[in-house]
């Protein structure tokens, strides 16, 4: 399921791009880029989503929320991670996060990982 998940998203990506397929769902600055593993995942997010200018994303935005809200400030970079939401999740200026990274605003995981 969750390979058919990305590989969707990548084709709609690669079809339509980040900037037509999320325009009701999302704002972004100038020179603001998307790489096609970016992905917004929610049901009911509108307009909870800011980027600032000259950002490249890659991530997956999960809102598990239905007020949960993404900011990013300027010349964020974020690979191919996810962010995964519950109320709000934060970005200030001049960000680099590498590939493989999540990100939670909660603590609902499991511990036990074996």
């Amino acid at each position: 399921m969750k390979i058919m998940r990305d590989i969707f998203d990548l084709i709609l990506n690669t079809i339509l791009g980040v900037r037509f397929r999320y325009k009701n769902k999302i704002t972004f600055g100038e020179g603001t880029k998307f790489l096609n593993s970016f992905a917004l995942i929610s049901k009911s997010l509108q307009n909870n989503v800011v980027i600032g200018n000259d950002c490249l994303l890659g991530a997956k935005l999960i809102a598990e929320g239905s007020n949960s809200y993404f900011i990013f400030g300027d010349r964020v970079y974020i690979g191919n991670s996810k962010l995964i939401c519950r109320v709000g999740i934060e970005f200030e200026s001049d960000i680099l996060v590498a590939w493989g990274v999540t990100f939670y605003d909660h603590d609902s995981h499991s511990l036990d990982y074996t």
